[in-house]
């Protein structure tokens, strides 16, 4: 193959090139510091970032200078007014949609997204922050990954399938909801911890230790394979929950623990978990209250969507579930109860709603439950002056709703989002409840924050 030779135009620059695989690489050998994120030698040309553009002056067209191959005459510009314009609205959309808590970030100072925000003069966004925010994941001991910060450059994909050679991250979605991921959303580290799992029920049996004066409660939800395997969408994984129920039985020996399975398993007339998402429903949390309070739960219902397909669809896309239920398919229908009594509902400092009906226009309509998830959800009803906290994942969001009649305050922490003391939380408590599906709690690295 021969290489290219010439003499190109940088800047009114003469420089001649001989084998240089691209313009940038060019404009680089004239000594022009050329701003980049998506672009490193030793890997296969990217070009999502653009913020190396070029402008060609013969043309005026502007592009990506890491997928220009170079031509012997070619004149361009690499800093004018118009690709400032350019590259001030690339960062400010990057930064619009990345978690920009700088000062807390051990990239701090050194961050290439920061330095060329300073460096063109990106003080300020213009655009609105209408990201979701994700799980960090820290299972891994070799990778921190951290979804909020991701500018989507798709360096991790690139080094991890042609230098790694391991192909484990990759695109995922479209549009707006473009990811990088794992396969399926998993964790990095894909197998679970037995030893994480049982250091989570130690943390919990010494919670339990330290608030002797209270209840404390492990609530830990079978997943829907181990009770309605035969309605799940084909193959879906399933986690074997027996052995692992069995731990907890041994460790936790100064708090109450209720096994879910035997309850749920005597009510599979009931559409206790969705066919196509992991949570369950609200007759599975009926199921679940029953147990908790030794109370027959007795709240109506409302029916406020037919057309959910939730995260095992995505996962496994099975077709038959793009049909209604009463065409042969799987859309699943979403439930609330009618509550008597009016709460008050703030999660991290804001006033929300119990039930946010927005949410049912999204593709995650299970979020119709609070609107998602949040560090701290204070639900005050003043039935009572009884205080529950509940440590918890995303299977309490439908289940604590039918909790509001039964104590005048309920506190629910999610330790993904969350990063404060807790006992300034529970400490006037009169229950604490950890509810979890328990596969999640098995996984979920974020409960040693709790730091006892």
């Amino acid at each position: 193959m021969t290489m290219a030779k010439g003499i190109m135009i940088v800047d009114g620059q003469r420089v001649p090139f001989d084998g240089e695989k691209n313009v940038l690489s060019v404009i680089r050998k004239a000594g022009i510091d050329m701003p980049t994120f998506c672009y490193y030698s030793e890997l296969s040309v990217h070009g999502a970032c653009r913020m190396c553009i070029v402008e060609n002056v013969k043309t005026g067209k502007i592009d990506a200078s890491c997928s220009m191959e170079p031509r012997d005459g070619l004149e361009i510009r690499t800093n004018t007014a118009r690709l400032l314009r350019h590259r001030r609205m690339i960062l400010e959309l990057m930064l619009a949609s990345h978690d920009c808590s700088c000062t807390t970030c051990a990239k701090s100072g050194n961050c290439r997204l920061q330095a060329l925000a300073q460096r063109f003069g990106v003080s300020r966004v213009r655009f609105p922050d209408t990201r979701e925010r994700y799980e960090q994941d820290n299972t891994s001991l070799a990778i921190f990954r951290d979804p909020n910060k991701c500018i989507l450059c798709g360096d991790c994909v690139r080094v991890c399938e042609e230098l790694q050679g391991q192909g484990i991250l990759n695109y995922a979605h479209r549009g707006s909801e473009l990811q990088v991921m794992p396969a399926f959303d998993k964790k990095l580290d894909k197998d679970m911890n037995f030893k994480r799992y049982e250091r989570n029920l130690k943390k919990i049996e010494n919670i339990a230790l330290k608030y002797s004066d209270k209840t404390v409660t492990a609530m830990l939800v079978p997943e829907s394979g181990d009770i309605y395997s035969g309605k799940l969408p084909v193959n879906a994984q399933l986690f074997n929950d027996a052995a692992m129920y069995d731990t907890a039985g041994s460790i936790l020996k100064n708090c109450r623990v209720i096994d879910l399975r035997d309850v749920l398993k005597s009510k599979k007339g009931d559409l206790l978990y969705y066919r196509t998402d992991h949570h369950w429903a609200l007759d599975g949390a009926y199921a679940g209250y029953e147990a908790f309070t030794g109370k027959k739960c007795s709240y109506d219902t409302i029916e406020v969507c037919d057309d959910f397909l939730g995260t095992l669809y995505s996962k496994v896309l099975d077709k038959s579930a793009v049909k209604k239920v009463s065409e042969g398919g799987s859309l699943d229908t979403i439930k609330i109860p009618v509550l008597a009594g009016k709460v008050q509902v703030t999660a991290d400092g804001r006033d929300i709603g119990m039930f946010d009906m927005n949410a049912l226009k999204e593709k995650d309509k299970y979020r119709v439950f609070f609107g998602g998830n949040y560090g701290i959800t204070d639900i005050k009803s003043g039935s009572n002056d009884r205080k529950l906290v509940v440590v918890k994942d995303s299977f309490a969001n439908c289940f604590v709703p039918l909790l509001t009649e039964d104590y005048g305050e309920i506190v629910m922490v999610d330790m993904r989002y969350f990063s404060g003391n807790i006992d300034m939380i529970a400490k006037d408590a009169d229950e604490i409840l950890f509810l979890y599906e328990l596969s999640n709690f098995a996984e979920d690295s974020n409960i040693a924050k709790l730091g006892m």
